[in-house]
């Protein structure tokens, strides 16, 4: 078949053949870039869910510890009906979120079952003693804090690979979540404390569950500021944009345990408002904080998402002109190749019309050089022969 082919199609051939390997690699490439950059939209996706998963949290807890002063105080009534409306309205921004999700992370069944749980607990709320019910907020808590896990992982941001968003991610879904948790069940067992007049031995038992507390407080908020230091050791941009935040949480919670220790020590009474009030400054903060370790990942998500779209088009645009300089010079080649030979062909046939003093317009010095030059020779030596027999024939 090859026999059959011009001397361009030949070269085409030997071209495609060197051009297959490169668009094979090439497609691989991509095909690995876009694995990475969906890994990093999924991590972007499991963010957005976390956020009301979170509020949600936040709320519950809030909503447990009042519950725990209601049951001596009515006068948090009001207080804990809006959290449980605000509780309500994080369930809907959930299940909005989930909706579309569902089929990325298929995690509808289990948000279910934590609604399900909550709807038990308030329907059951006012029946229920400050051992069931905080024993119940703390189910319902553990439930949601699983769901808020099992998407950090579904979503792929547990195992995101970078150094500074990763320790970030850490502090988002475990070390911060875990601090706010210890200080929560402190404000709720101080609800319970105050709220009853402090008095009796279940008081005191509260007392030193409070402080005790306090040293998984203090452990929970090393954890926390040790990891996200972690991240702002890496990203100077990430440093500037949370260091004030971190350090004005460790201030704000080393002194609310500084100043309820004190108290609890000193066997100082203190209204139940009062320290519900002292404790939830440091959680907002905190919780100002977990915003904004979740902006700035985001942000470092957005930005590897951008790099890699980037490196994508370069990776394009980079075999999309091997590709056109590989042709180009292929047209080149074939050319210098095939207008000589044409040239030649040519020639030969006004030379076997008789035409001997055709013009042989060849001037390379490669294989083709070479037969141009025999073809001057050649034609030299039949004008020769030509040009004696002519003399033979006037001899004659």
């Amino acid at each position: 078949m090859l026999k059959r082919l011009r001397i361009w199609q030949k070269f085409t051939l030997i071209a495609i053949a060197f051009c297959i390997p490169i668009v094979v690699l090439a497609y691989f490439l991509l095909i690995e870039t876009q694995k990475v950059i969906d890994f990093s939209r999924a991590e972007v996706d499991g963010l957005s869910y976390l956020a009301p998963l979170r509020k949600l949290v936040v709320d519950v807890s809030l909503h447990r510890d009042l519950s725990m002063a209601v049951l001596w105080d009515a006068s948090f009534k009001e207080q804990l009906d809006k959290v449980d409306a605000a509780v309500e309205a994080d369930f809907k921004a959930a299940q909005a979120e989930d909706a579309k999700y569902a089929d990325q992370f298929g995690k509808t069944e289990q948000l279910k079952e934590v609604r399900q749980h909550w709807q038990s607990l308030r329907a059951n709320t006012a029946t229920m003693n400050a051992a069931s019910s905080f024993d119940h907020h703390g189910t319902l808590l553990r439930l949601a804090m699983r769901l808020t896990y099992e998407i950090g992982n579904a979503s792929n941001l547990i195992l995101d690979p970078d150094v500074d968003s990763y320790y970030l991610v850490d502090a988002l879904i475990f070390k911060i979540p875990k601090l706010h948790e210890e200080i929560s069940q402190a404000r709720a067992i101080g609800a319970a404390l105050y709220a009853s007049g402090g008095q009796g031995d279940e008081n005191s038992t509260r007392r030193q569950q409070i402080l005790a507390l306090f040293i998984r407080i203090d452990d929970a908020l090393n954890q926390h500021i040790e990891f996200v230091r972690y991240a702002l050791s890496f990203n100077a941009r990430t440093k500037a944009a949370l260091e004030g935040s971190l350090d004005e949480n460790k201030r704000e919670v080393k002194a609310f345990v500084a100043n309820v220790e004190k108290k609890l020590t000193g066997g100082e009474a203190v209204p139940a408002r009062e320290f519900i009030a002292a404790a939830t400054k440091p959680l907002d903060v905190q919780q100002a904080l977990w915003d904004k370790v979740a902006d700035e990942l985001y942000r470092l998500l957005q930005v590897r998402v951008s790099t890699y779209n980037r490196n994508r088009l370069i990776e394009i645009a980079a075999v999309a002109v091997a590709l056109a300089l590989t042709m180009l010079l292929l047209s080149v080649v074939v050319r210098a190749i095939t207008r000589p030979i044409a040239h030649l062909a040519a020639v030969a046939d006004r030379i076997s019309l008789g035409d001997m003093d055709a013009t042989i317009d060849v001037d390379s010095r490669d294989e083709i050089g070479e037969l141009a030059e025999r073809f001057r020779r050649m034609q030299v030596s039949l004008k020769a022969a030509m040009d004696a027999l002519e003399k033979q024939g006037d001899l004659d």
